[in-house]
């Protein structure tokens, strides 16, 4: 299902659909002042960052796993279309919400989750764009030293795990620009690659 074109798609469209219905949820039961609100929304699309540097660095270069071996595929083919089952990110967004919603009110945390949501979708469509129209992706002012630390990741696998920002890799110690060589450790990892990840472009 995860190499399927028609999961992609459909997968787009359905977490399009999921974000903003988690944000109308929200509004619709948020009772408080409107200035929580943006912030729970703001916060949650902040905290997709470190969601997404974790999940890349050790679940889709982690240990063998099912979502390991796709990313492995990924890695193989950038322009494939591969992606999670179109059902997973509901999922998974109505399971945080759940949690969430045992310590803050229920409107309260529709909205962070419709903030990570939005961080996620704002990462498929950047992460699709710069595989697929490279071109145009870097003529967009702040995108081209983006695409440079992605497709540094692509060539060297265990640097710059994060695609929507370059933050948690600096803060993390994984950040490799395009010429550098990197810090130490990253250059000894480097050097000993994962079997698994294999192949890799």
């Amino acid at each position: 299902m995860m190499h399927s074109s028609v999961n992609y798609w459909i997968a787009l469209v359905i977490d399009m659909v999921g974000g903003v219905g988690f944000l109308s949820l929200g509004i619709a039961r948020f009772q408080g002042a409107p200035g929580a609100g943006v912030a729970a929304v703001f916060g949650g699309f902040l905290a997709w960052g470190a969601a997404e540097y974790g999940g890349h660095r050790w679940l889709l270069h982690g240990p063998s796993s099912v979502v390991q071996r796709a990313h492995a595929r990924h890695h193989a083919d950038g322009a494939a279309l591969i992606s999670a089952p179109s059902f997973l990110g509901v999922a998974v967004a109505g399971s945080v919400w759940a949690l969430v919603s045992v310590a803050l009110p229920a409107g309260l945390a529709a909205l962070g989750v419709a903030g990570l949501y939005a961080g996620y979708n704002y990462y498929v469509l950047l992460h699709h764009t710069q595989h697929r129209h490279r071109a145009q992706f870097v003529r967009v002012a702040g995108m081209a030293a983006l695409e440079r630390a992605h497709r540094t990741h692509h060539k060297r696998h265990v640097v710059n795990f994060g695609v929507t920002t370059t933050w948690w890799d600096r803060l993390c110690g994984t950040y490799q620009s395009e010429t550098d060589s990197g810090p130490t450790r990253i250059r000894r990892r480097a050097a000993r690659p994962r079997s698994a990840l294999l192949p890799v472009r």
